[in-house]
């Protein structure tokens, strides 16, 4: 019940101590000590495949695990049959959450190039959520 702390601007990085809550899985924590605030570009480091896996490995630890954060780098948005998906290098694809809108604003700010993308994948389909393209993070 306790609201999001609004004083994490977006796309700042900030070295911290964090506390998680019990989980087989534990993905929320409370922040315990904070550093200072620094902005600069995200470090992405999965692909699909890579995200896949970590994926059914928390999947293995909390079966009813809903919602699962993702951070994909150079992901290119497109429109893939009746359906909107990103793909990776190696030809991977994510389709993209049916209720997420705003399709073409991200393959405008792709320009048909790979991305840094941050998401939820819920097992089927990923809602973005954010990407960082050309310098600068945007809110999706």
């Amino acid at each position: 019940t306790q609201p999001l702390d609004a004083s994490w601007p977006i796309g700042s990085v900030v070295e911290a101590e964090l506390v998680f809550f019990p989980s087989a899985y534990p993905l929320r924590a409370l922040v315990k000590e904070r550093g200072p605030v620094a902005f600069d570009a995200p470090q992405f480091e999965m692909n699909i495949a890579q995200a896949m896996e970590a994926y059914a490995a928390a999947l293995a630890r909390n079966p009813w695990l809903e919602r699962f954060p993702i951070a994909l780098q150079n992901v290119i948005p497109l429109r893939h049959s009746e359906q909107w998906v990103v793909r990776d290098a190696a030809d991977h694809v994510l389709a993209l959450a049916s209720s997420f809108a705003k399709e073409w604003e991200l393959l405008a700010l792709s320009g048909g190039h790979p991305v840094q993308l941050f998401g939820e994948w819920d097992g089927e389909q990923l809602l973005p959520l954010s990407a960082w393209a050309n310098g600068r993070l945007v809110k999706l």
